[in-house]
C-alpha cells in the first residue's frame, strides 16, 4: 500500500515512502494529523520531548561603533534583559551589521512586541554598551524573528526537558511500517538543536531507505571534534 499525504490546499501526494522533516514545535501542536495513529514509541518521545525558543534581531547600521576586532560582544547587567550580540563585520566583508541572540523572557516578549518596539530595545541596549561611540540612531535595514508565531515552525529548536531522556530523539526516529521515516534536527541522537544535525538526519534516513548500512552515518561529538581543525577565538576571551 500507499503513503498519502493530504495538504490544506486540498492536494493529495501517493509515494511508497514519505520521509517527515517536520519541525518538532509543529508535530507537537497537532497541526498534522497521522492516519492511524503514531505508535506509542513515537508519540511519547514527542510529547516527552521539548521545544525551546532562540529568536534573532539583525541590524544593519550605516557604519560601525563597536570595536571590529571582536566578534563576541557580550552584555552583562541589571538593567537591561540582554546577553548577546554577534558582529557580523568580518565573515561578511566589513558590513556593519549586529545579531541580537534572545532567549528565555526577552524571546518571549518579542514575540508579543511589534518590530520598532523590539529595535527600541536593541539601541538602548546598545547604547548602554558603547555610550562614547553610539548615539542611538535607528538601525537603516534590520529583521526580527518570531519562531514561535511562526506556524512553520512553533519553536526553534528541540531540547530534552525534565521528563525526557536523550534516548527519546532515537524513538522520535523510528520507522513506521518501513512506510513513513522521520528527520529533522529532533531525530538527531548526537548533534539535535543544529542545522548539521538536521542534515546528518537525511542522510540516515536515505540510507536506511536505500537498504545501506546508516548506523555510523552521524558522528559522535568528539568524531566530528576530531574532523575540525582547531583555530584560535577572535579578539580577547579573557575577559
Amino acid at each position: 500500500s500507499t503513503v498519502v499525504v493530504h495538504t490544506e490546499a486540498g492536494l493529495a501526494f501517493r509515494a511508497d515512502k514519505v520521509v517527515v522533516t517536520l519541525p518538532l514545535g509543529v508535530l507537537k501542536s497537532n497541526a498534522v494529523a497521522f492516519l492511524p495513529p503514531l505508535p506509542p514509541t513515537n508519540a511519547h518521545a514527542m510529547q516527552l520531548l521539548g521545544v525551546g525558543l532562540v529568536n534573532k534581531v539583525a541590524m544593519r547600521f550605516r557604519r560601525a561603533f563597536w570595536p571590529v576586532e571582536e566578534d563576541y560582544l557580550p552584555l552583562m547587567s541589571t538593567y537591561c534583559d540582554h546577553s548577546t550580540f554577534i558582529s557580523l563585520y568580518n565573515s561578511s566583508g566589513g558590513l556593519p551589521v549586529l545579531v541580537s541572540l534572545t532567549t528565555c523572557t526577552l524571546a518571549r516578549w518579542i514575540e508579543r512586541s511589534s518590530d520598532s518596539e523590539v529595535v527600541a530595545h536593541m539601541c538602548f541596549a546598545l547604547q548602554k554598551m558603547f555610550p562614547q561611540t553610539y548615539d542611538g540612531t535607528l538601525p537603516v535595514a534590520y529583521c526580527v524573528t518570531r519562531w514561535r508565531a511562526d506556524p512553520l515552525a512553533r519553536g526553534s529548536y528541540s531540547y530534552v526537558s525534565r521528563r525526557a531522556i536523550a534516548y527519546d530523539y532515537v524513538r522520535l526516529a523510528q520507522p513506521v511500517a518501513d512506510r513513513l521515516y522521520f528527520a529533522g534536527e529532533a531525530t538527531s541522537r548526537w548533534h539535535p538543536s543544529t542545522v548539521h544535525g538536521a542534515y546528518y538526519s537525511g542522510l540516515r534516513e536515505a540510507m536506511r531507505i536505500c537498504g545501506d548500512s546508516w548506523q555510523d552515518v552521524e558522528p559522535s561529538d568528539q568524531e566530528l571534534r576530531s574532523r575540525v581543525p582547531r583555530r584560535p577565538l577572535r579578539g580577547d576571551v579573557s575577559r
